[in-house]
């Protein structure tokens, strides 16, 4: 097996060459839409009842939630600069935002702290999250027209929550919780590549394990 993945490297620096993202071209600028984690998981809940959904670690202090939600989320919008320091190795900066939105109706749910069992008609989430991050990628495989890369980002995410409820307690309950605030957010991006369509505009595709997105495509400029 480590003969055969060395022949299939080898037989891939042959072909491609050790050359990276193009000497000429220091400066690439991308505009993105993608897909989250986050995101996909309030689409799959959308008018679902939430059966006995234990949210200990996604909302602390409160287990057992029940009631019928509805959600919606925008497409994650981002965009980053990079420069290349190297044919094969690049330095950047990245911005995304996304805003997630939901309500759930005929609440119940159990209060950790107290065991209290709690009934209330409906809430309303609003939540914005914005992500800034810095981001190191490795070129690779790159012809002419064609930038292939991986790399990670290391930044922070700052998640607004807004809630609306109709009772008081629930929402003092998730003012408490951790769904809102700035967190660490690191992401490692295992492919992804440019295809330019003329010398200088090219469409994007990238995937990623870990915060902003896990999956998007867009336009790239390189000058």
């Amino acid at each position: 097996m480590k003969n055969i993945l060395f022949t299939f490297i080898a037989v891939l620096v042959f072909q491609f060459g050790s050359n990276a993202q193009s000497s000429e071209y220091k400066h690439t600028f991308t505009l993105n839409a993608g897909a989250s984690v986050v995101g996909s998981f309030v689409n799959v809940l959308d008018g679902l009842n939430l059966d006995d959904l234990s949210t200990e670690r996604a909302i602390d202090g409160i287990t057992n939630l029940r009631g019928q939600f509805t959600g919606n989320t925008t497409p994650v919008l981002s965009f980053s600069y990079d420069y290349g320091l190297k044919d094969w190795f690049s330095v950047g900066v990245s911005g995304a935002y996304q805003h997630l939105e939901g309500n759930i109706q005929s609440i119940s749910y159990t209060r950790e702290a107290d065991d209290t069992s709690v009934r209330i008609t409906s809430a309303n989430f609003d939540i914005d999250r914005v992500n800034i991050s810095a981001r190191a990628l490795f070129h690779y495989g790159t012809k002419a027209r064609l930038d292939m890369y991986s790399g990670f980002r290391l930044g922070i995410s700052n998640w607004g929550t807004v809630i609306d409820a109709s009772d008081e307690v629930f929402e003092e309950d998730l003012k408490t919780s951790n769904i809102s605030g700035l967190f660490p957010a690191i992401q490692f991006i295992p492919f992804a590549l440019r295809g330019y369509v003329t010398e200088n505009i090219g469409i994007n595709f990238e995937t990623g394990i870990g915060p902003p997105q896990w999956i998007s495509v867009g336009i790239n400029c390189r000058l």
